[in-house]
């Protein structure tokens, strides 16, 4: 059996925006300063007639380039589909706000909100050590 060697060709990410319109209904995309090896929808939701919000956890990791890691907790503002025109012109653009910042000592591997309050936040390294955080404090 023959293993298919891993394509590392730069390019193909481009291909891949490119052709992301026919895959996907709506495709939001948002670049960070860092790459990020974990993510989580927080259980929020607001709803109006124009938009829904949603909030989300990241994290940063950095290998080392930055003074200090962090966890964010993001506003994510999405336009309600319903309420928008078949033009992909005409499509307002989603935002995402950072609405909490958490300094982490060491680059963030995964975290997890608590599933029994999710403004309890856990946070885990590659050397070991889990850390609390509480969302407004």
């Amino acid at each position: 059996m023959e293993v298919a060697e891993p394509n590392n060709n730069p390019d193909n990410h481009l291909i891949w925006m490119e052709n992301a319109g026919f895959l996907y209904d709506r495709l939001f995309v948002h670049k960070l300063k860092w790459p990020s090896l974990t993510f989580q929808w927080l259980p929020f939701k607001q709803e109006n007639f124009q938009e829904t919000i949603y909030k989300c956890l990241y994290a940063t990791h950095s290998s080392g380039n930055a003074q200090a890691e962090h966890i964010y907790i993001a506003e994510v503002t999405f336009p309600n589909l319903r309420n928008l025109s078949e033009d992909p012109n005409d499509m307002p653009a989603s935002r995402i706000k950072a609405v909490y910042r958490f300094t982490h000592e060491n680059e963030v591997n995964r975290a997890r909100y608590n599933p029994n309050d999710w403004s309890i936040l856990a946070a885990r390294t590659d050397e070991g050590p889990v850390c609390l955080f509480k969302e407004g404090n």
